[in-house]
């Protein structure tokens, strides 16, 4: 089962000591994604910020929208390709990527940051990775056992 305990020790990058961040869960469908709000920044973490209206950090589990089974052999015992069973956790931080621009940042499996952030807001850029290591190593059981039994929580 995905159910992130509060606070989620990020992982190690380079400025930060002792990152953590608590996380609040939003409303969500129970058959649905899981959304949670970073909602405290803890340890050192130089110029970032929590989860607000204007400078969103959030972190969502999305289970597959329906669970796929295995395929059965046909009448010539081939079994067809199987379906997928597709999980995904995506980490959301809005960054300054100038002055008084933001735009959001995210991570799913790839890391999509605005052009600019890395220089201009580096420390949300680093703290949004960190809290989504973090959180995916907290939950690398619960993953590993929805990924088995379909049960998501």
């Amino acid at each position: 089962m995905f159910n992130p305990t509060s606070p989620i020790t990020g992982a190690t990058v380079p400025g930060f000591t002792s990152p953590t961040y608590s996380v609040t869960q939003d409303a969500s469908s129970p058959y649905g994604p899981k959304h949670y709000l970073v909602t405290t920044i803890g340890g050192t973490q130089a110029g970032v910020v929590a989860h607000s209206t204007a400078k969103p950090f959030t972190m969502t589990y999305h289970p597959p929208k329906t669970w796929q089974r295995p395929p059965k052999a046909n009448k010539n015992g081939i079994f067809p390709a199987p379906g997928r069973n597709v999980q995904k956790v995506y980490s959301v931080h809005a960054v300054d990527y100038a002055t008084g621009s933001t735009a959001d940042a995210t991570i799913m499996t790839q890391i999509s940051i605005p052009a600019g952030a890395e220089s201009f807001d580096g420390a949300n850029v680093k703290a949004l990775i960190a809290a989504h290591i973090g959180l995916l190593s907290q939950q690398a059981s619960g993953l590993a056992d929805t990924t088995i039994t379909g049960i998501v929580g």
